[in-house]
């Protein structure tokens, strides 16, 4: 104790203690002295020491000093001896009480030492634990030479196991070594083990209930005298929740260059300081660079950057140093030298110190040199469509039917109506409205209604349905100009209802005025043919009348005289075929003025309809030992009196001009042709077109005659050869004609003629 106090401490202490010392033995007071002295060390109340400085050698030292100070005053006091050894005695009982007292206060206070200590140390200890379960580490022990393991309770819980049931052993321990890492395991430990050195690893176990975790081990090797490795101690930590943690920023990390290269993208970084400029691997591949290929700076990167966008590059960039705000534009960059040029989309922005200097200038480049050609052909697209329908004689307009508002009209307006497509874009809706003609507004608005419930009934999925609306509108010159609008659904909201409209309107004046002078010279025309059709009758009639008194005279003629002479015979015969000639005349040129387009056209089974023909020509197909070659001929579209008569008139010729030693052969064949295949006969457009040929091995006719045939009145031979008027043909091709299609005739003297009819469908 003595050991804390100088010199100049000691002695003023000393004198202090034995003067407080030699009063309590004046006052006879040694014991309470000695208690309360005592009591001060034990309160820790001594002068400039603490009580657990004090040691043993220092209550024998003062007891030693004492007793011997006190020894060296009796021979001063007295020299009786029996005064000496009564002295003596008492000196000895009061310094063997005193150590007795400080000894029994040391070693309280020792225990007290004790009790503190070991409170602190199982204090730590359980911080230990604590520290173990919160850092989820766990420690171990590992006797090589006794093959024992020792965890801590927290190592327990870390393999899912109680410390007080679970007997743990190298083989228990492996079998939850995941299969994967079982190897890893095996061979750093080996390897720690023969080179002596610590070892530190990542591996994965799997518990009983088949959670994988993920844990960090760390040893320390431990030698034995003869440098052998005899144990293992170091901790296992449970990284799990970290390991998961740089998976998923792995994993993050991964997808952000993925969405990088998908959306071309790269990020950048400039140290102003250092000028150095940090890119990542896309951004080294939109200029066409090798990722990590070169080290970039500002320099170099101007170098890529195209020759006339670099100063507007360096202003961005001093404008952003400067005011030290972000900023987005775009610029073009050659990319590695080269001659293709590309278009980037540039953000940054500007990272400062504590003291406001920039440091630092952050960003990325985005490639957009396709979206930007895309976006320069839409805009041409639109420039050229926007032409289109301003050049379309068509009215278009497009417009939101909750708000009445147009999005888009075009310059038709003005040319149609005369006003300026501002005014409506303004006023919206109701500025048509207002001009729909009185009688026509309540028919359009019902029409319109009706066709916006049933759009907003029925979505059709192979497109929209299309409305037709007729209606007059005002031109600004007060004329009203009639309309023929076309309407559909241009766009739907979320719930398929309808928001835009789209409506093409043609102006049709015109057309109507045209139609309403049709309807007249229509109504004229039919007149007229009434009139004609009256006309040819009331003229057959009284043509027919005289050519009836002929042959009535003649036959009287014959009544009255029995007998003519040859020559007389011969002329009343010229009368009377000549009369029957003109009277078959008659009736061929009335039925030719007859036939016209009004009879209505329905599906007619032409096999019926070629063998109700044929019973009409049986005697004569008889006589002339003739052959028909026909298919089943299928149903189609036509009048059926009309085609009765194409029949009879075709079949009449192929019998009529066969030769007279050769029994005539006759062929009716059918087929179908395509619209292409018939394009070149400018026909009306159909679906399909019905062919029909006839063909025979008559007398034939020369083809310079194939047009001529089809004339009325036209004979190729002389009448007293063959009987006939001459209409026959002519009658066929009129009936081709109101059927739209077309009769084409070929033939070859002495071989046969063909007759092609060729109708739409």
């Amino acid at each position: 104790m003595l050991k804390y106090f100088s010199e100049s401490e000691l002695l003023p202490l000393a004198n202090a203690t034995n003067l407080e010392l030699l009063q309590a033995m004046a006052d006879n007071d040694l014991i309470a002295y000695t208690r309360k002295s005592l009591e001060r060390w034990k309160a820790n109340q001594l002068p400039n020491v603490e009580r657990n400085q004090v040691i043993v050698d220092d209550i024998t030292l003062i007891t030693r000093s004492r007793r011997l100070t006190f020894l060296d005053f009796i021979p001063a006091y007295t020299s009786n001896p029996f005064h000496i050894i009564e002295l003596i005695k008492e000196i000895d009982t009061y310094f063997h009480d005193y150590t007795s007292t400080a000894f029994n206060v040391f070693i309280s206070l020792l225990d007290s030492r004790l009790n503190d200590q070991v409170k602190k140390l199982e204090q730590s200890d359980r911080l230990y634990k604590q520290a173990q379960a919160i850092t989820h580490i766990g420690s171990y022990t590992w006797d090589l030479n006794k093959n024992q393991l020792s965890w801590s309770e927290e190592l327990y819980r870390i393999y899912g196991l109680d410390p007080t049931t679970d007997n743990i052993s190298n083989d228990f321990i492996a079998s939850f070594n995941h299969p994967e890492d079982a190897e890893l395991i095996k061979a750093n430990i080996l390897v720690a083990r023969t080179q002596q050195k610590p070892f530190d690893f990542y591996f994965r176990i799997i518990l009983k209930d088949g959670f994988v975790k993920t844990l960090h081990a760390l040893g320390e090797l431990i030698l034995d005298e003869n440098g052998q490795v005899h144990q293992i101690f170091g901790t296992t930590q449970d990284v799990t929740e970290r390991q998961n943690l740089i998976n998923k920023l792995q994993q993050n990390e991964q997808l952000y260059r993925q969405v990088e290269t998908m959306a071309q993208v790269g990020t950048w970084s400039w140290d102003i300081l250092t000028n150095q400029v940090s890119w990542t691997d896309e951004l080294y591949r939109i200029y066409d660079l090798e990722p990590n290929s070169e080290e970039i700076n500002f320099e170099r990167y101007l170098d890529l950057i195209h020759p006339d966008d670099k100063e507007l590059v360096t202003q961005t960039v001093t404008l952003a140093l400067e005011t030290k705000k972000p900023y987005t534009f775009y610029h073009r960059i050659r990319p590695n030298q080269s001659k293709k040029t590309k278009i980037l989309h540039a953000w940054g922005d500007v990272i400062t110190n504590n003291q406001g200097k920039v440091i630092q200038l952050i960003g990325s480049a985005q490639d957009v040199t396709v979206q930007k050609a895309t976006e320069k052909r839409l805009l041409e697209n639109q420039n050229f469509i926007k032409k289109i329908t301003d050049a379309t004689p068509a009215l278009i307009t497009s417009y939101n039917i909750h708000t009445g508002r147009y999005s888009f009209l075009n310059e038709a307006l003005k040319k149609l109506l005369d006003y300026e497509p501002e005014q409506v874009l303004e006023t919206g809706v109701q500025f048509f409205i207002d001009l729909v003609h009185p009688d026509d507004l309540e028919k359009l608005m019902t029409e319109n209604a009706g066709y916006m419930a049933l759009a907003n009934e029925q979505v059709h999925p192979d497109g929209e349905m299309v409305a037709e609306f007729q209606y007059r509108m005002k031109h600004r010159n007060g004329e009203y100009r009639w309309f023929h609008t076309f309407g559909t659904v241009f766009e739907r909201n979320s719930q398929h209802q309808v928001e835009q409209i789209l409506n093409i309107s043609l102006d049709i004046t015109e057309r109507i005025k045209a139609e309403q002078v049709l309807l007249q010279r229509t109504k004229e025309l039919q007149q007229s043919n009434t009139s004609l059709e009256e006309f040819a009758y009331i003229a057959s009639h009284d043509l027919k009348e005289p050519l009836r008194k002929i042959s009535l005279f003649v036959d009287r003629l014959y009544t009255l005289r029995g007998a003519y002479s040859e020559e007389e015979r011969r002329y009343l015969e010229k009368i009377m075929n000549s009369s029957s000639r003109m009277n078959q005349m008659i009736e061929d040129i009335l039925s030719l003025s007859l036939l016209s387009e009004t009879n209505e056209i329905e599906n007619i089974d032409l096999q019926e309809l070629l063998d109700e023909v044929l019973f009409t020509f049986d005697h004569k197909i008889e006589q002339l030992k003739a052959s028909l070659q026909t298919g089943t001929l299928p149903s189609v579209r036509a009048i059926p009196s009309q085609f009765r008569q194409l029949f009879q008139n075709l079949l009449s010729n192929a019998l009529k001009f066969s030769h007279q030693n050769i029994p005539p052969v006759i062929s009716i064949s059918h087929s179908y042709l395509t619209p292409d295949e018939v394009s070149h006969y400018q026909l009306r457009p159909a679906a399909r077109y019905f062919k029909l040929v006839f063909e025979d091995n008559g007398i034939g006719f020369d083809n310079s005659f194939q047009e001529k045939i089809f004339a009325i009145f036209q004979r190729l031979h002389h009448k007293y050869e063959y009987e006939g008027t001459g209409i026959g043909l002519a009658i066929c091709k009129k009936i081709v004609n109101n059927h739209g299609g077309i009769i084409q005739a070929s033939g070859q003297t002495n071989k046969g003629a063909v007759f092609t009819i060729i109708l739409p469908q």
